[in-house]
């Protein structure tokens, strides 16, 4: 299996993501670059310079070679290819410093770096495919060369629309964000013992209804971008993305968040763990935790993106912790 990850990316488009004004991309190629900040998410949480990452990240490993629980080194943790060493240090630094504002800005800025993270990740997965294909050939049976044919152009229509997505952001960065932007901004009165960031395609609300209705086709592509994590000594949950129409999945899924009645944190914490391969724990936290709560952090991780069952009924398995008994409270949200 590793001789099919080896180059992986080798033929992948790795120039910076940035688009200037006129809708151009950036021409310079990237650097290996942090989508959570070393000295600000992960640095709150490590222990020794070192936390314990949730599977396999950003590499797409096979089902049977992904660990759980990694021991990784804040050097390594969450490390992508994004954007060029000009655009990467100028762009982040109004959310990389303790006493950032909140705001549909910073929310935008969030949404760049989750989106171009998931743009490279759909990239590899392409890679992987076409790899499988190279080395394994006549092995593979007519159905499961025809999944990994699906598989591909799957990834590559995600990469499509993500460059869309990433276009439209930068525009709205230098005007404003548009009337269709939704976003749910949370601050809790305490650290989180996890980070995490990344991007998905909402299928489930936390009462476990199925978000696509009667046509998904014409539901159309509604990303949502995530972040949680600690800034500046406090924890700060940002969740958007951008809604063509009026209540549908974006906003049944935000709006489901900001009025649970069930501590926010943990419900970040299970939405996380389900739905995004970038997830970053304390390792002193992990370390308290009974081996229940241990076992159910690894089947919500397993039955979310990583096996593709998304069963909504690890929406259950919410963590018993005092650092989730911390109050959190919307600062900022923008439904239209």
């Amino acid at each position: 299996m590793h001789r099919i990850l080896e180059g992986a990316a080798s033929s992948t488009d790795l120039r910076c993501l940035f688009f200037d004004r006129d809708g151009e991309r950036c021409r310079r190629d990237s650097i290996q670059s942090h989508s959570l900040q070393r000295m600000g998410p992960l640095h709150s949480i490590a222990r020794d310079s070192h936390v314990i990452a949730i599977g396999s990240g950003l590499r797409a490993l096979p089902v049977e070679a992904r660990e759980v629980f990694r021991r990784l080194g804040l050097r390594k943790a969450s490390v992508f290819q994004g954007f060029c060493g000009e655009h990467d240090s100028s762009l982040f630094d109004g959310i990389e410093t303790p006493r950032f504002i909140l705001d549909e800005s910073t929310a935008l800025l969030f949404s760049i770096r989750s989106i171009a993270m998931e743009t490279r990740k759909k990239q590899h997965l392409v890679q992987i495919q076409k790899n499988t294909r190279r080395i394994l050939g006549v092995r593979l049976t007519t159905e499961k060369l025809k999944i990994n044919q699906l598989i591909e152009r799957g990834a590559e229509s995600a990469v499509e629309a993500n460059l869309k997505v990433l276009r439209g952001l930068f525009t709205q960065l230098r005007k404003g964000p548009l009337r269709n932007f939704h976003c749910l901004m949370i601050e809790f009165d305490g650290k989180l013992p996890f980070a995490a960031t990344g991007a998905f395609e909402p299928e489930w609300n936390l009462e476990k209804q199925f978000l696509y209705g009667k046509d998904p086709l014409k539901t159309g592509w509604n990303t949502v971008s995530w972040f949680s994590g600690n800034i500046g000594g406090r924890g700060l949950a940002c969740i958007s993305a951008n809604q063509k129409y009026a209540d549908h999945r974006v906003d049944k899924f935000i709006e489901n968040i900001r009025v649970s009645k069930e501590p926010l944190a943990s419900i970040i914490f299970a939405l996380s763990v389900i739905h995004i391969e970038n997830v970053f724990l304390a390792p002193d936290w992990l370390e308290s935790l009974a081996s229940s709560e241990r076992k159910k952090i690894e089947v919500m991780s397993r039955s979310g993106v990583f096996e593709g069952i998304r069963d909504p009924q690890t929406l259950d398995l919410r963590i018993e912790s005092d650092l989730f008994k911390i109050s959190g409270k919307a600062v900022s949200v923008r439904l239209k």
